[in-house]
């Protein structure tokens, strides 16, 4: 009886520590929007799940080999998305000193309207809007222009 509540308290623990990353890695993937990761983090993240996926298959154990077997291919897959992002944007790896913003052009919250000088700014969130636009599409605040 131990062993199989033991294995039950297992499965679940794997479960929802695996699921935690499925919101995540959906979102990379759907919008390559990365510049919250860091690739530091991620990198010994990934390097650990892998040690407990070795470990795993040394000792045989089911639930440790399966549920790290996905999030290191959920996390890697993040870790990969991210460090090509970054290095694409900005030509390194390395992350922004403290309190240096983004430039405006390396910036995926920020959308530019190429050839049109007439974007506005959200009094609300600062973010530009299309002139067209009635309201902020980020933050639903109405523009007060119609």
């Amino acid at each position: 009886m131990v062993n199989t509540t033991a294995e039950i308290i297992g499965y679940i623990a794997a479960s929802l520590t695996t699921l935690s990353f499925v919101p995540q890695a959906v979102m990379v993937i759907r919008t390559r929007r990365t510049g919250g990761i860091s690739i530091l983090m991620y990198s010994m993240f990934v390097l650990g799940v892998a040690m407990w996926l070795v470990y795993g298959l040394m000792l045989g154990i089911f639930p440790i080999i399966v549920s790290n077997l996905i999030t290191v291919l959920l996390a890697g897959t993040i870790l990969f998305i991210a460090s090509i992002t970054r290095f694409s944007r900005r030509g390194t790896l390395q992350p922004r000193p403290p309190g240096e913003p983004l430039p405006p052009e390396q910036n995926p919250d920020l959308v530019y309207y190429e050839g049109r000088n007439d974007s506005i700014i959200c009094e609300n969130c600062g973010r530009d809007i299309s002139p067209d636009s009635k309201i902020c599409g980020f933050c639903k605040t109405p523009t007060g222009y119609d």
